[in-house]
């Protein structure tokens, strides 16, 4: 049952990769690559990557005087990459986290490693 919530927890990462925002090669590394080391589980490597590349601003969560009009627009914080750190990074090192805790319990369960 461990190795199948792994499993899950592995593909969910997959696919998480594949919403990663398009971006040109920075920081000496490209999209393809940054995903391959996902897939491949170095995911902090990966994330501390893409947090250097989409960095997180400071003011996301100030909020702005509306002057009594509703806007029509999507709002600073909405157009900031604290979405992408709320949707994507934050989410890949939890579930990064839960695979590797996973993988302790198997081994530990099994009496083995490897």
């Amino acid at each position: 049952m461990l190795h199948a919530i792994r499993i899950a927890l592995i593909y969910r990462l997959s696919a998480l990769a594949t919403e990663i925002p398009g971006f040109g090669p920075q920081h000496g590394v490209t999209r393809p690559e940054v995903q391959a080391r996902i897939i491949g589980l170095d995911v902090a490597s990966a994330v501390e990557r893409l947090v250097g590349i989409f960095p997180r601003p400071d003011n996301a969560g100030i909020a702005r005087e509306d002057f009594g009009e509703d806007a029509g627009y999507r709002s600073e914080p909405q157009l900031s990459y604290a979405v992408d750190h709320a949707a994507l990074f934050n989410p890949m090192l939890r579930l990064y986290d839960l695979a590797r805790q996973i993988s302790t319990a198997i081994a530990y369960e099994l009496n083995a490693i490897g």
